[in-house]
């Protein structure tokens, strides 16, 4: 069912509503809510962040109290519903209680008043009111959160399946940007790859590619995008145009009179490490679930890699300013000897190399971006259009109708082929003749 949300009356898309139409109506960004998806497990916090004491995350605009109770971690709507104290500064005098530090009203681990402290033993409030619990469910040491108004989907519907299988080693980081998540999440198999991250610690090792390539998505079960089946799977960097020799490793951009990469000096050591992704892909994929092997899956998280490990980025809403960053981390040890591997090369070179040097340059572009502005999209945004059309069909959303019309075609002239192959360039056309 569509709704129209141009015709002058307020309308909610999602349970938190939807953007500030500030763009123009055939625009997909302004109808998708600025505080997420709620219909939706989210990683919340790490179970080890959880103590004796409560704990305050912000999520999808909310606040939520954090405390461990017998049966696991609990998370409560962060006021108390008797008159709004705060519950993350409760007190936990009893197992499976937290007790509100305004007025004593305990709380058992289902959200149900045991108990009136500041009214005594005979209280009538008791058994009258409830504070607002969350499900939760902790897997490989992170509790994640139902976030929706209905009853919980699936978990296995919303989290990776890595999170599920004894066989999986998952490690974990976390950071946060100051943007919205919509950003955060568009930040993905675009142009921007081959200019943003050709220095960074994850491509130095690799000659400067040009990406040639813009293969139209397919969507799996209205839940991932992934390449296309004629396409290389993620992790597999044949997507670039392999450039063999030297007079082919720069191209003339001849409306702007130059060269790019502006110099070959990465050659003097690419040629040393072109053995590893050689190496790489002749190992199997980790995860053979095809939707789970894709590029972009909902609510909000981007996957890549898939054959020594796979990286997980995870976006949380916080705020609409604010979004929290779940990095995981994921490995199929051979032995405990590739396990202990694994856990000392993520702890010293892969945290900071892929969570905060490669990530580090996509936020300050993300920061750094007018999310309000008209945008003019190009064939290199495939991966862009077909999001911001998938994310229609997530739970709790409608396809948006303008004046009768569904934006359904809206992205149509910019919808990308699915390329098998790059273009050859003619032998004129090369560098080589180049002074």
């Amino acid at each position: 069912m569509a709704t129209d949300v141009r015709n002058g009356t307020t309308t909610q898309n999602g349970a938190n509503g939807a953007s500030h139409h500030s763009l123009s109506p055939q625009d997909r960004r302004d109808y998708i809510p600025v505080l997420g998806l709620r219909e939706y497990w989210y990683p919340g916090i790490l179970d080890k962040a959880v103590g004796k004491k409560p704990v305050l995350v912000q999520m999808l605009g909310r606040d939520i109290c954090f405390w461990r109770g017998v049966k696991g971690v609990v998370a409560f709507d962060n006021f108390c519903p008797h008159r709004g104290g705060m519950m993350h500064n409760g007190d936990r005098w009893w197992p499976g209680t937290i007790t509100c530090t305004y007025h004593g009203a305990t709380f058992n681990e289902e959200g149900k008043l045991l108990e009136f402290i500041g009214e005594g033993p005979d209280s009538k409030i008791v058994g009258k009111m409830e504070c607002g619990v969350y499900p939760t469910r902790t897997l490989k040491g992170v509790v994640f959160v139902w976030m929706g108004e209905g009853e919980p989907a699936p978990i296995e519907e919303d989290v990776p399946p890595e999170f599920f299988g004894e066989e999986y080693r998952v490690w974990t980081s976390m950071d946060k940007w100051s943007c919205n998540w919509r950003q955060g999440i568009e930040n993905v198999l675009d142009a921007h790859a081959p200019y943003v991250h050709r220095n960074s610690s994850q491509s130095i090792w690799n000659d400067i590619g040009q990406w040639r390539v813009w293969p139209k998505p397919e969507v799996i079960n209205n839940r991932s995008l992934v390449r296309p089946k004629a396409q290389p799977a993620m992790g597999n960097s044949s997507q670039q145009r392999v450039l063999p020799t030297d007079a082919e490793y720069k191209e003339r951009y001849p409306r702007g009179g130059f060269v790019w990469p502006r110099r070959d000096t990465r050659k003097l050591w690419t040629w040393a490490f072109k053995w590893r992704q050689a190496r790489a892909m002749k190992r199997p994929q980790i995860v053979t679930d095809r939707e789970w092997d894709g590029a972009m899956h909902l609510p909000c998280m981007f996957r890549t890699g898939g054959r020594t490990h796979i990286f997980t980025r995870w976006v949380v809403p916080v705020d609409e300013d604010n979004i929290r960053l779940f990095y995981f981390h994921t490995s199929k040890p051979e032995n405990k000897l590739t396990e202990l591997y694994e856990l000392i090369h993520f702890n010293t070179w892969h945290d900071w190399s892929m969570n905060q040097n490669f990530s580090g340059q996509d936020a300050r572009q993300m920061i750094y971006q007018y999310y309000d502005k008209p945008e003019k999209l190009s064939v290199s945004d495939a991966y862009t259009i077909a999001w911001r059309r998938l994310v229609f069909k997530a739970r709790g959303m409608q396809e948006p109708v303008v004046n009768g019309t569904p934006l359904a075609e809206e992205y149509a002239e910019f919808d990308a082929p699915a390329i098998e192959k790059p273009v050859e360039e003619k032998p004129s056309e090369q560098v080589a003749k180049l002074p």
